[in-house]
């Protein structure tokens, strides 16, 4: 729940935003949105978490929006598993929420009261493990859920989760609230720390390059973004404006043109950039006016299409 105590904090900084003209709301205006996740194999099926209303899914792109699971908790995350879009995954306050039909049916799964469940990653490797970042640790589970066991880092409050699954075992990368970055090679039994070049330890986001899963992306609360390009060992500052001092979050698309991946970040006012392969930074939309962002989703080729999420309704950008 941190994340949410920074948008309280941060909002007022927004008063004097300028207006983009590229960014239209597309639902739930007036509500907040926390999490947003993109079918990748269908661009118009999508899946939002509401603000004390639960998740919310469409088939046809935003046009309509149904609720597919109600629940007067905030839903955190949702991760959709690349391989079998049936299964989707949602954190919430105690665990889990779980769907193996493709949202048409949704089951919670508690792991422990009031744990605060802030990122959920899957391990595409054999072992096929769900990861699970909270406000007390990492959980693990290697039973699509019907079990979890803690996997470390008890003392720290995650904010984020990254995986590298190219290699036999998955590498699993956590942020903290304000202990940088930590990395484990064997499913948490052992954590190391990765803050080599970092300057500020407040993690908000991470990313891994689908393609490039050496390559890593980091946003902090209050300062640029960094790369990564040797497994987290060392970081490098990016240079790109940031001139409120908020997050960025990240979200990546394959350009199947030369079979590239795309990394796109939004400050959390909308102010999006593009980084491709050659590590060339191009600024694609300027901010939204009073607004602030808390989440971003995408369609997953290039061009993309971006989902903003907001305080006040979800907004849609195209490329």
């Amino acid at each position: 729940m941190i994340k949410f105590i920074y948008i309280v904090l941060i909002s007022i900084i927004l008063q004097a935003i300028t207006y983009a003209n590229d960014w239209t709301l597309t639902g739930f205006e007036g509500k907040s949105v926390y999490c947003i996740s993109v079918n990748p194999v269908n661009k118009n099926i999508i899946f939002v978490g509401i603000k004390d209303e639960g998740i919310y899914s469409t088939s046809n792109a935003g046009t309509n929006w149904n609720i597919a699971y109600e629940i007067q908790n905030p839903i955190t995350c949702i991760t959709i598993d690349r391989f079998n879009t049936s299964n989707i995954y949602a954190g919430y306050n105690d665990g889990i929420i779980i769907s193996n039909s493709g949202g048409n049916n949704f089951f919670q799964i508690e792991i422990e009261k009031n744990i605060n469940v802030n990122s959920v990653i899957l391990d595409e490797t054999q072992t096929k493990a769900i990861i699970v970042g909270t406000a007390k640790g990492i959980y693990k589970s290697f039973d699509d859920g019907k079990t979890f066991l803690k996997a470390g880092l008890n003392n720290f409050h995650i904010t984020c989760l990254a995986i590298n699954n190219s290699g036999s075992k998955a590498i699993i990368y956590a942020g903290t609230v304000n202990a940088g970055v930590f990395k484990s090679a064997n499913y948490g039994t052992s954590w190391v720390p990765i803050n080599k070049g970092l300057t500020n330890l407040q993690i908000y986001s991470l990313i891994c390059n689908f393609r490039k899963p050496s390559v890593l992306f980091l946003g902090t609360l209050e300062e640029n973004i960094y790369r990564s390009e040797n497994d987290g060992e060392s970081w490098e500052s990016l240079k790109i404006d940031n001139k409120l001092n908020q997050g960025y979050v990240f979200a990546q698309a394959i350009d199947n043109t030369n079979n590239s991946t795309v990394i796109y970040l939004t400050s959390l006012s909308g102010n999006i950039y593009k980084i491709t392969d050659g590590n060339v930074i191009s600024k694609l939309s300027d901010p939204l006016s009073n607004i602030y962002g808390t989440c971003l989703g995408i369609v997953n080729i290039v061009p993309s299409t971006l989902y903003l999420g907001t305080t006040t309704g979800l907004y849609k950008f195209d490329e």
